[in-house]
């Protein structure tokens, strides 16, 4: 209620109080929002390091947004050396527990050999979990497969079907790439409406 106002006036210090206070008996939600405060500097100041210590208890309880958390943290050395193979096993981990960001961040990591050995049907699989729970941005990565050849086999009448399908959702990008393909005629006719639709 302090982080967002709700109920009370803002306070941000006054969140971090009592997010402590929970984290300190255990709550995996708390420690949650408690390193994430940390991380971004809101109530506290920002202290990296204090961040990954709260995070990793609530990823050994199997919260997943601390898991993922821990994974990029693991990836991009903050607060911790970089150590890849860290960062594969939590992005995993929060996969594993649900979380869409990390099951297509593990697409990606498998499909390009990012941080893992190259397996396109591992990568694959975790981009389609991800699409199954949601994330409608992965009808644009699997188009851009289809219509480059890259990890499937190239099919531009399906590329420009997970486009549409990816647009309708409202993915922005997948909008301005169908737009600039119905102007300038690629993968489709030419058609100026459908380009300023």
């Amino acid at each position: 209620c302090y982080a967002n106002g709700n109920g009370v006036p803002q306070n941000y210090v006054e969140a971090v109080k009592w997010y402590r206070k929970a984290a300190e008996q255990g709550i995996a939600g708390a420690q949650l929002n408690l390193g994430n405060r940390y991380s971004d500097g809101v109530g506290v100041i920002k202290n990296h390091t204090e961040a990954i210590k709260w995070w990793y208890k609530a990823a050994k309880q199997g919260e997943a947004q601390a898991q993922y958390n821990l994974a990029v943290s693991y990836y991009k050395g903050e607060g911790i050396p970089k150590n890849k193979t860290e960062a594969s096993r939590w992005y995993r981990k929060a996969a594993e527990g649900g979380n869409t960001e990390a099951m297509i961040m593990l697409g990606e990591i498998y499909t390009t050999g990012l941080i893992v050995e190259q397996d396109t049907v591992e990568g694959l699989k975790w981009y389609r979990k991800a699409l199954e729970l949601g994330e409608v941005e992965v009808n644009r990565f699997l188009a851009s497969f289809y219509e480059n050849g890259r990890f499937l086999k190239r099919d531009t009448s399906l590329a420009i079907k997970l486009y549409i399908k990816a647009a309708e959702q409202e993915d922005e990008r997948s909008q301005l790439r169908l737009g600039d393909y119905y102007k300038e005629g690629i993968l489709v006719e030419k058609d100026h409406d459908k380009a300023v639709y």
